[in-house]
């Protein structure tokens, strides 16, 4: 997990600093609202077999900063989460609310903007993400990993590679707004490495998502 984590900095590293050296630094700064969904779980056979499946969709607030051709970006969201689980291909049944969840997410990501009229700008988006889980709550509001030894930051935690479009639409002389819709596929967490070490046969973790984001920013 952390090689892939490092492979992924080093990656988004690449990306933003190639893109540094093509033109002067021109940084930008600001931040707004966001949403997000994050849909993964351990299946053992996507058709009959066992299947472990969670479900989070997230609210809240990010601030970004940066320059041209590269954004960093640090985000707090939080909201409900579901489960579903099916057994030896029997029907998956429908998804139940089984809690709460609070996150931050630290983000780097490349963008190569193509200027419109008027100064506004749309922009391919590529990079990386690690999504922090920072609580993790039942239906009564108790901590899930209470009194285990273990930590939603440590079990839940995960990185993510990002890509999408966003675009930055002048409202002043240094004011814009800027919009960003990024797809995400997210390595595994600890706790899904666990359960695909405890079922038998060809287990396999997976994730994706989704992140919309909103917001003001200024120009310097």
């Amino acid at each position: 997990m952390a090689k892939k984590g490092l492979l992924a900095l080093a990656l988004a590293a690449i990306v933003a600093g190639g893109a540094f050296a093509r033109d002067r630094p021109e940084l930008r700064f600001g931040g707004g609202a966001l949403s997000d969904i994050d849909r993964g779980g351990v299946s053992r056979d996507v058709h009959n077999g066992d299947f472990v499946g969670r479900e989070a969709l997230g609210f809240g607030g990010w601030v970004f900063g940066g320059a041209r051709f590269a954004e960093f970006s640090l985000g707090f969201f939080g909201g409900p989460a579901w489960s579903v689980v099916r057994h030896d291909g029997g029907d998956r049944g429908d998804w139940e609310r089984a809690g709460s969840f609070l996150s931050m997410s630290v983000n780097l990501l490349g963008k190569f903007p193509f200027e419109c009229r008027r100064g506004h700008a749309f922009f391919p988006m590529l990079g990386v993400g690690h999504n922090i889980a920072l609580a993790a709550r039942d239906l009564d509001g108790n901590d899930i990993f209470e009194n285990t030894g273990k930590s939603a930051a440590g079990e839940l935690s995960a990185f993510r590679i990002k890509a999408g479009v966003g675009g930055d639409f002048l409202l002043g002389e240094r004011m814009f707004l800027r919009a960003q819709v990024l797809g995400f596929y997210r390595f595994s967490s600890r706790a899904e490495r666990e359960q695909v070490s405890d079922m038998d046969g060809s287990a396999y973790a997976f994730g994706f998502g989704a992140t919309t984001r909103i917001g003001v920013g200024f120009r310097l």
